[in-house]
């Protein structure tokens, strides 16, 4: 079983059980397949599907995870304005995290 094929069972698993993380990592990761492979068409149609879910469900992680490889998807575009959004966005989210985190941490301490 090669890794499109893994990844494809990964997201038939996923909108099986209607679980959303798996179903967003996998869009991902097929993405990134067909982006190592040079089908770009097919790697922003995946990368954008798990953006846009991401996105509906407000899941900062993947939204991070999604915005980077997004990034790098334009870069090999060669549309360094987009990538470089991107990499703002990706920057913008993992300090959201990151600060959610610190918030739920000090509010444990105060308890």
């Amino acid at each position: 079983m090669n890794s499109l094929q893994y990844f494809n069972k990964m997201l038939y698993i996923s909108d099986d059980i209607e679980y959303v993380h798996m179903t967003i990592r996998a869009l991902k990761n097929i993405g990134n397949v067909h982006r190592e492979l040079g089908d770009i068409k097919a790697a922003e149609s995946f990368l954008n599907h798990a953006m846009n879910l991401a996105r509906e469900k407000n899941i900062l992680e993947m939204l991070r995870d999604c915005s980077y490889d997004k990034a790098l998807l334009h870069e090999i575009k060669r549309d360094f304005k987009a990538a470089f959004q991107n990499f703002k966005h990706y920057h913008h989210y993992a300090l959201k995290i990151e600060n959610e985190k610190s918030a739920r941490q000090m509010a444990g301490v105060l308890q």
